[in-house]
C-alpha cells in the first residue's frame, strides 16, 4: 500500500514524515527536491517498516554527440522494482522542446534570428474535433511583433504557431526525420507546440545533431562485443550523416544558448560554461524536459507520471526536469578545465543587434551580439553621430566596419595625413553628414 505524506522536519538523510495515522522518519538520500512541507508517498512494507517512494517517475539519457556513443541511461526510479526503461521505451509530448526543429526550418528558409513573427490572437479550424483551435501562451498574454530569437529564447507559443503556418509543414517534418525522429509525425498546426509523442532518445538524437554541427550521428550502446577467444564477434560503425548546414545550425545553436543566458532555461547559467538547450512543458503540466548540450556532451531529462497526471502546480520543464538536468552536467563536466564555448562557422559572424529596432546597432545604440550568416544581417538603422579614426585605407576601413551604411563618398571629399577623425552624423531623414576632423 502507498499513502501520501507530508515532510515536516529534516535530519541529514532522514525525513520525518506526516501521515494520517503515523509520523516517524525515514531514511532517504539527500535531494533538493525533498524539503519540509513536500508532499511524498510512503509504501509500507511489513510490520512496522515504511520506506519513502517517489510516485513520479523520470528518465534521462546523455549522447557524445560527436560519435553517437550513449555515455549514460537512466530508465526510472528503480530498475529492480520495473523493467520499464522510460529512455527507449516511452513516449511522451516533448512540448516546447520540439520547438528547435520548427526554427531551424525557418531558418533554413531565410529567416534571421530578426525575422519579425506576430504574436497576436489566432484560431485554426480542426477537423477532428469539429472546433476552434486557439493556442496561448504560457504567460497568458500577447506580445505583438517579436523577433524571431525572442519568440524561441521565452517560448512563445503563439508566435511559434504563426511561425508554423508560414512555412511548408512537409518540409518541417521531413527535416525532423533526418535530425532524428522515427516517430510517424502529423501534419497538424499542434506539432510545433510538441503534441505528438516522442521518446527521450528521438529527442536526444535531435538535440545530439544540433550539438554536433548540424551532423547527426545515431546513438548507440554497443561498441564492441569480443568473445572467449579475444576474437571481434561485433564491432559498432557509427554512421553520421550532415542533415543540416553548418551555419544554419550555429545560428539555431546561438539562440538555443539566449535560452540560458535569459530565456526559460536560465536556472542552468550557474553550470558556468557554455550550454545551450531548450525546456518542454505540455498541457496541464503532465511533463517536464529539458534537452541541452555543451560543446561535449548531450543530455535530456524527462519527469512525469507513466499515466498523464498533473505533476504539480506551475511544474514546468524549468522547474521539474532542469534541476536534474543541471546537477548531471555538473557532474559530467566535473573534471574538465577551460571548456572552449563552441565554435562558429567561417561564413558567420556576430553583429550587435538593438533589441527595440532589431537592426544593426552602434556606439549609440547599445545592443546584444547576435550570430548571422554573413550577407544576412539586418540593415543599420539608429540615427545618431558616430566617429571614426581614419586609418590609411579609408574606403577598406568603411567596408569592413561599416557596410550597412551603404555609404557613398563624395568625390570632392578629400582626406589627408592630417585628418585624424570623421564624424558621420545621420540626421532625421536618413542622409550622412561627413564632418572631417585634423590633429587639432
Amino acid at each position: 500500500n502507498i499513502y501520501i505524506g507530508l515532510i515536516s522536519e529534516i535530519k541529514g538523510n532522514k525525513y520525518k514524515v506526516i501521515l494520517p495515522n503515523y509520523e516517524g522518519f525515514f531514511k532517504y538520500k539527500k535531494s533538493k527536491a525533498l524539503k519540509k512541507g513536500t508532499p511524498v508517498y510512503i509504501r509500507f512494507i511489513g510490520g512496522n517498516r515504511f520506506e519513502l517512494v517517489p510516485y513520479i517517475e523520470g528518465a534521462l539519457i546523455a549522447v557524445d554527440h560527436k560519435t553517437g556513443e550513449i555515455r549514460a541511461v537512466v530508465g526510472g526510479y528503480d530498475i529492480k522494482k520495473s523493467k520499464f526503461n522510460r529512455v527507449f521505451q516511452s513516449k511522451r509530448q516533448p512540448g516546447s522542446a520540439f520547438k528547435p526543429i520548427v526554427y531551424a526550418d525557418a531558418l533554413l528558409n531565410g529567416y534571421t534570428q530578426v525575422s519579425l513573427l506576430k504574436d497576436e490572437p489566432i484560431s485554426f479550424w480542426d477537423p477532428d474535433k469539429y472546433e476552434e483551435w486557439i493556442p496561448e501562451n504560457y504567460y497568458g498574454k500577447f506580445f505583438g511583433d517579436v523577433s524571431l530569437r525572442y519568440a524561441l529564447v521565452h517560448s512563445l507559443n503563439v508566435a511559434s504557431v504563426y511561425l508554423f503556418d508560414k512555412l511548408n509543414s512537409e518540409e518541417v517534418i521531413k527535416l525532423a526525420y533526418n535530425l532524428g525522429i522515427k516517430t510517424e509525425l502529423p501534419n497538424i498546426k499542434s506539432l510545433v507546440l510538441g503534441s505528438v509523442s516522442l521518446s527521450p532518445l528521438e529527442i536526444a538524437t535531435v538535440y545530439a545533431t544540433f550539438a554536433n554541427n548540424g551532423k547527426r550521428c545515431n546513438p548507440y550502446l554497443i561498441k564492441k562485443i569480443i568473445n572467449s577467444n579475444g576474437k571481434v564477434i561485433y564491432e559498432n560503425h557509427p554512421e553520421c550523416k550532415q542533415v543540416l548546414p553548418e551555419d544554419v545550425n550555429a545560428v539555431l545553436v546561438d539562440i538555443l544558448k539566449g535560452v540560458i543566458q535569459e530565456g526559460t532555461g536560465k536556472k542552468a547559467k550557474i553550470l558556468g560554461f557554455p550550454i545551450a538547450g531548450k525546456t518542454g512543458t505540455t498541457d496541464k503540466y503532465s511533463d517536464g524536459w529539458f534537452a541541452g548540450f555543451s560543446p561535449y556532451i548531450t543530455a535530456v531529462v524527462w519527469v512525469g507520471y507513466d499515466f498523464k497526471k498533473k505533476i504539480g502546480w506551475k511544474a514546468t520543464g524549468a522547474r521539474t526536469a532542469l534541476p536534474i538536468w543541471i546537477d548531471f552536467m555538473a557532474s559530467a563536466h566535473a573534471n574538465m578545465d577551460n571548456i572552449e564555448d563552441f565554435k562558429i562557422p567561417e561564413n558567420t559572424a556576430y553583429y550587435p543587434i538593438n533589441d527595440k529596432t532589431f537592426s544593426l546597432a552602434s556606439k549609440n545604440c547599445e545592443g546584444n551580439k547576435e550570430l548571422f550568416i554573413i550577407g544576412t544581417e539586418p540593415e543599420y538603422d539608429c540615427k545618431g553621430n558616430f566617429v571614426f579614426y581614419i586609418p590609411e585605407k579609408f574606403s577598406t576601413f568603411l567596408k569592413e566596419n561599416i557596410p550597412p551604411l551603404n555609404i557613398k563618398i563624395n568625390p570632392d571629399l578629400k582626406l589627408n595625413k592630417k585628418d585624424k577623425q570623421v564624424k558621420i552624423i545621420i540626421d532625421e531623414n536618413d542622409n550622412f553628414i561627413f564632418d572631417i576632423k585634423g590633429e587639432n
